[in-house]
C-alpha cells in the first residue's frame, strides 16, 4: 500500500475515532442527566448502561471504519491485511 493511502487510512481514524469521543461524551452526559433525574446515579445500572453505551459506539465506530478503509483501499486483500494487523 502507497503512503497516501496510509495517510488517507491514518485520516479516517482519527476522524472516526473523534466522532466516537463525541458520541460518547453526548450520550453519557444524557444517560447521567436522565439517571440523577430518576434518583438512580448510585445505582449499578449506571455502570451498567454506561458499559452498554460504549460497546454500542465501539461497534458503530468499528463498521463505519470497516466500511471507509474498504472503499479506500478497493482491495478485499489490502483490506484484510489492515483489518488484521489493527485486531
Amino acid at each position: 500500500m502507497d503512503a497516501r493511502k496510509q495517510q488517507h487510512i491514518e485520516l479516517i481514524r482519527e476522524e472516526v475515532i473523534t466522532e466516537a469521543g463525541e458520541a460518547w461524551t453526548k450520550r453519557i452526559d444524557q444517560l447521567l442527566t436522565e439517571f440523577a433525574s430518576k434518583g438512580r446515579l448510585n445505582s449499578g445500572a449506571t455502570i451498567r448502561s454506561a458499559v452498554n453505551l460504549m460497546e454500542e459506539i465501539s461497534l458503530l465506530s468499528k463498521e463505519q471504519l470497516d466500511s471507509k478503509i474498504r472503499i479506500v483501499c478497493q482491495n478485499e486483500y489490502a483490506f484484510h491485511q489492515i483489518e488484521t494487523g489493527m485486531s
